[in-house]
């Protein structure tokens, strides 16, 4: 799960939307 943060992270400045879908997923409700 840290390495998708990480990733998140990087995304977070170039697609925003990106972290969204990944909250999403680490929630568990996508």
């Amino acid at each position: 799960m840290l390495e998708l943060t990480r990733i998140t992270a990087g995304y977070d400045r170039r697609a925003p939307v990106v972290r969204d879908v990944s909250l999403s997923v680490g929630h568990g409700e996508a």
